[in-house]
């Protein structure tokens, strides 16, 4: 790991843009409602704007705006041709939220968290449902459980090499069709 990446601050990473973390919070993109609404279960085990609901929200939005972003590259990084509902976009996004809940809530929490938010979500067929749960386990427990302890959140600290930060391996994880989703999907650059 870099001098630089051992000096990042992980909460202000989650919270802030920049490459210093000195920029604006992250926010959804305008137009883009939000995809994962929270239901009244979550909100009463977990919060919104107190308690762990702070970190789960503000892991929700980076996932998701960071997905928009690799989405709209050109060329994209990944495709989001269902407009973050059961494609590769959204896998990635629940990947990578998965990973951060791990991350500042803990394995158990993060896990409980997944099924209070999935069992009782409206809204989404039961095969997005499914494709969610899977891909936010698979953040927490092959993607932040197996990852090097202190390994950046996102590519700010940790160079362009994708494997060194927990939203590249989402990506990887993504690419290389290890999450589930529908349609199309961007393979990795050799």
């Amino acid at each position: 790991m870099s001098a630089m990446s051992a000096m990042r601050d992980p909460l202000r990473d989650l919270f802030f843009s920049g490459q210093n973390a000195d920029g604006p919070r992250f926010t959804l993109p305008p137009g883009l409602p939000d995809p994962e609404p929270v239901n009244a279960v979550e909100r009463r085990l977990f919060g919104v704007n107190t308690g762990l609901g702070i970190i789960i929200q503000a892991a929700k939005i980076k996932s998701y705006a960071g997905a928009f972003g690799l989405a709209n590259m050109t060329p994209p990084v990944l495709l989001a041709p269902f407009n973050f509902r059961g494609d590769q976009g959204d896998a990635y996004a629940a990947c990578y939220w998965g990973s951060l809940l791990g991350k500042f809530l803990g394995l158990q929490t993060a896990r409980a968290y997944v099924l209070a938010h999935e069992a009782f979500q409206r809204g989404q067929s039961a095969t997005e449902q499914r494709q969610d749960v899977f891909n936010m386990l698979f953040g927490i427990d092959r993607v932040f459980r197996l990852a090097p302890p202190g390994l950046n959140l996102d590519l700010r600290g940790g160079g362009a090499d994708l494997n060194n930060s927990l939203a590249g391996r989402s990506v990887l994880a993504a690419q290389r069709r290890q999450l589930r989703f529908q349609g199309p999907g961007v393979a990795p650059s050799m």
